[in-house]
């Protein structure tokens, strides 16, 4: 399993694609060349996405209920 499949898990990509490939590009352009970050790029991402209105429609991983 990749990062970014990883960091999708329990998101609703397929009605919120545009919002996913707009997520990734604004933190790669926005990316900080100091390594003062934080949360790793693909977190970003994933909050990012939500931020968007993206849609949240599963558990993340690591999470068991």
């Amino acid at each position: 399993m990749s990062d970014e499949d990883i960091a999708s898990e329990g998101l609703n990509l397929s009605g919120y694609h545009g919002k996913w490939r707009a997520a990734k590009e604004y933190e790669l352009v926005n990316k900080r060349v100091d390594d003062s970050r934080l949360l790793p790029y693909w977190e970003r991402v994933r909050l990012t996405f939500l931020e968007l209105g993206g849609e949240f429609i599963g558990q993340k991983y690591g999470e068991s209920h």
